[in-house]
């Protein structure tokens, strides 16, 4: 191979690895605001720390779920469900956990807990996308009260979106803060590097076998 072939065999390396590593380093660039201590992050990093976050951080409701339950009895979403049968006795939204429960005609009540996964023990009776659903015992059961309740329970998680869920405070309360604890950012950016010297790695090796090529033909 002549030497100029070899120097733009080597040089196009030498660009694609540049813009490997410019790619990447782009994509999370975490920083710390000295003024007023606030982490930003890129996007893509956003999207794994906020699964991270989910994973490692206990979540509790805000008052954001309340109104979305709220608008559904407004809406009259629970007529179908309970029919003429039942009527609301009691409803209940926790840091936690939400508290169902309902009455037949003959006033004999029945009840449902939605908890988020980790916030009660036992056997859940039924589980949705973010809750899950526990019968309260009863001394009448009644299994039309129990298809009712789990039918409510099942539409409650359903219009509770994510942005009602926040990361827990030591009080079991939603956390208002949502910046990302330091220990994920700096995780975040050791994965940076290490993503970043992979890359010099491999255009090094590219690299490395045409030296000897090069010296042969000097």
């Amino acid at each position: 191979m002549r030497r100029r072939d070899v120097t733009a065999y080597r040089t196009r390396h030498l660009v694609a690895l540049a813009c490997c590593v410019v790619a990447v380093s782009g994509t999370a660039s975490a920083g710390e605001d000295s003024a007023a201590g606030e982490w930003r992050v890129a996007a893509p990093v956003h999207r794994f720390l906020d699964r991270l976050d989910r994973m490692l951080s206990p979540r509790c409701l805000t008052p954001a779920a309340g109104a979305a339950l709220t608008d559904l009895v407004a809406a009259g979403g629970l007529q179908p469900v309970l029919q003429d049968e039942f009527t609301i006795l009691r409803g209940d939204v926790g840091g936690q956990q939400i508290e169902l429960e309902i009455e037949d005609r003959i006033h004999h009540s029945y009840g449902i807990t939605l908890a988020l996964p980790g916030s009660k023990s036992g056997r859940p009776d039924g589980q949705g996308q973010r809750f899950l659903f526990y019968l309260a015992p009863t001394s009448s059961p009644n299994p039309r009260a129990t298809t009712a309740l789990l039918a409510a329970a099942s539409l409650f998680d359903g219009v509770i979106p994510d942005t009602a869920l926040a990361r827990c405070s030591e009080g079991g309360e939603p956390h208002a803060d949502r910046r990302y604890p330091r220990a994920l950012i700096l995780a975040s950016a050791v994965m940076d590097v290490v993503i970043v010297l992979a890359a010099i790695l491999f255009g090094l090796r590219a690299i490395r076998p045409l030296r000897g090529t090069v010296d042969a033909d000097s």
